[in-house]
């Protein structure tokens, strides 16, 4: 009785507070001037008033204040909008392919992720899609992290904004002898690579699916062959062997197809989401140039030093190979737990019972099917325990009750590399892993660059940047580098 009392006290004393008789629109700021969403939900919380004010504004208020406090947060939110449009195209073109009643949503979803409709100004964030967002950060922070201590890995060391602290100054991350300004660019793009990073792998997921779903015999028979279900143990699978008819078959789509695919083709597939990706990088390589004039003399600078590569399309490229690093990163800080997934079942993770876990729903350029990534929870027990679990996460149910199965491409990709390896007409100095494909087109088809490292197998001028990370500091160094990394087509 006596908090029902307490309760209407302060009901009745907040009510007649001449500060919530001011605007809604003065209290729509204060939220927005929150430093976090929970302070945000904690002053929501303090009468109901603010209450309404707050559910009424909150997508608003949650947009706001996720830009000004997570680094990348549009590239964030696209991430995980992309990975949950990937999982419901994958529902649905499952479950048309059983012959069961489609009723999970209201319109099937769209063939190909909409890149450019993903942002917080097409659509501001839910409270779901924020949790969502900041399991990813975390997740991605806690890799950053493994990679550097684990792995040596110094491309991504550099970011200052991390609640995952490295326990030592590292040499090679950002000089604190740079300017704020440069410190916050390196933190942006480290961030927003890495969850480019899953907006990519989402949004080849539908790219790379497409010949498991349609009314052609074969598909029935690459589903069988690298199907697999979270629940049911490999060894109980009748296996398919994947065959010249498969061959034939897959090799029809371009994605498949190094040796024949168009030009024409590969745009289709690629295209989009490669131009919104070019258009980023050639924004973010001027950064900080606030006029035409301080372009025109950087331009002029560059022709003085002998180097043909504007900062833009120093930019681009940039932007391009720092995905590319995050999938070695990953590989790197993840590689057994990589390997291992879709036989998800037959492993039992090592948990530690005075550790809380928390998982981020990822992808991995569409390879390894859906997965859940689980780390410590704490900032102080990632040290701990600097071990990242891959776990099978269901995609839905199948017309028998049952989850469905899901699709493991990585065994495709190795499939096709030999029979492509058998194929002594292919330039093979080219061969770069199938789930690099997209890459690969992206630098050949808008700069005429090949790339001339393989990820993880060591090759000498891509460990140099790995072990150092020096191209990664900003667009001069990158443009100064560039040579070493990349280098123009002869063919």
């Amino acid at each position: 009785m006596a908090t029902t009392e307490t309760t209407q006290n302060v009901e009745e004393t907040t009510s007649s507070s001449p500060f919530l008789d001011l605007p809604n629109e003065i209290h729509i700021e204060i939220f927005k001037s929150c430093t976090g969403f929970a302070d945000a939900a904690s002053f929501a919380a303090t009468c109901r008033q603010l209450q309404s004010i707050w559910k009424s504004h909150q997508k608003a208020v949650i947009s706001y204040i996720g830009s000004n406090c997570i680094v990348a947060f549009d590239d964030a939110l696209r991430a995980v909008r992309a990975i949950d449009i990937a999982e419901r195209q994958y529902q649905f073109m499952a479950l048309q392919s059983s012959e069961a009643n489609v009723t999970q949503d209201d319109e099937p979803p769209p063939r190909r992720i909409p890149i450019r409709r993903l942002g917080a100004r097409s659509s501001p964030p839910s409270p779901n899609e924020i949790s969502k967002l900041l399991d990813l950060k975390h997740f991605v922070e806690t890799a950053l992290f493994i990679g550097h201590e684990q792995k040596d890995i110094h491309i991504f060391c550099q970011q200052s904004s991390s609640k995952i602290q490295l326990p030592r100054a590292c040499p090679h991350g950002v000089d604190p002898a740079q300017t704020p300004a440069f410190a916050e660019e390196v933190d942006f793009k480290i961030y927003a690579s890495m969850y480019r990073f899953f907006l990519v792998s989402a949004a080849l997921s539908s790219v790379y699916w497409e010949p498991f779903f349609t009314d052609h015999p074969k598909a029935d028979s690459l589903r069988a062959i690298f199907s697999f279900c979270p629940t049911v143990r490999s060894s109980l699978y009748v296996r398919r062997q994947f065959g010249g008819g498969e061959l034939s078959y897959v090799r029809q789509w371009p994605c498949y197809n190094k040796r024949y695919a168009k030009q024409s083709q590969l745009d289709e597939i690629f295209g989009e989401i490669g131009e919104y990706l070019l258009e980023r990088g050639r924004r973010e390589g001027i950064w900080g140039q606030e006029d035409e004039g301080s372009n025109s003399n950087t331009q002029q600078q560059q022709q003085q030093q002998g180097n043909n590569r504007d900062f833009q399309t120093a930019g681009a490229i940039q932007a391009i190979m720092m995905i590319i690093s995050c999938h070695e990163l990953f590989w790197c800080a993840a590689q057994q737990e990589l390997s291992c997934a879709g036989r998800a079942v037959e492993r039992t993770p090592t948990w530690s019972s005075e550790i809380r876990y928390r998982a981020a729903s990822v992808t991995f350029l569409g390879i390894h099917g859906a997965l859940n990534a689980w780390v410590p929870y704490y900032a102080s027990d990632i040290s701990r325990r600097p071990y990242i679990h891959l776990l099978s996460r269901s995609v839905g149910h199948a017309p028998d009750g049952g989850p469905l199965s899901q699709l493991r491409l990585l065994k495709l990709f190795h499939e096709l590399l030999h029979y492509d390896r058998q194929d002594a007409s292919l330039d093979l100095d080219s061969d770069l892993p199938y789930e690099l494909g997209f890459f690969e087109y992206l630098l050949r088809r808008h700069f005429g660059l090949r790339v001339q490292f393989m990820w993880g197998y060591g090759q000498s001028s891509y460990a140099i940047y790995m072990a150092n990370g020096i191209a990664f500091r900003g667009v001069e160094q990158f443009r100064k580098d560039v040579p070493d990394i990349l280098s123009r087509y002869t063919s």
